[in-house]
């Protein structure tokens, strides 16, 4: 099984983390990981928003990656999803100079998951 926390000890070579989208890609020397959710009937994963810069862990080894699924909803987010079942999820990545929250809502009619999956990206980057 893949988790966030494999990416520890690894160079990132490049980050793509489009806001509203459903996936988050690490790319490093050694490969990187894909967050992402396959969407199934009735639910929606969306990344919400980023806090820090992502260029400033490229070239930098992963110190720090924390995956808090379930995690109390960020302050900004308001309560735009009543009579919803809603799954927070904050992704920390972090170098020995910089980290980045990843802010993921997860949304569904209570019967659907809500979270992401991790998957390996084969061949590294230099």
């Amino acid at each position: 099984q893949v988790n966030w926390h494999d990416l520890i000890g690894q160079t990132i070579t490049e980050i793509s983390a489009p806001i509203g989208d459903a996936f988050i890609q690490i790319r490093t020397t050694q490969g990187g990981i894909r967050a992402l959710h396959q969407t199934d009937c009735c639910e929606s994963i969306d990344l919400m928003r980023v806090d820090g810069d992502v260029d400033t862990l490229i070239g930098g080894v992963v110190t720090v990656a924390e995956d808090d699924t379930g995690c109390v909803p960020p302050d900004w987010a308001g309560k735009d999803y009543e009579g919803e079942s809603v799954t927070w999820t904050k992704l920390t990545l972090g170098t020995s100079t910089a980290s980045v929250h990843f802010w993921v809502r997860g949304a569904s009619n209570g019967f659907y998951s809500e979270t992401l999956e991790f998957e390996l990206i084969d061949g590294g980057s230099k």
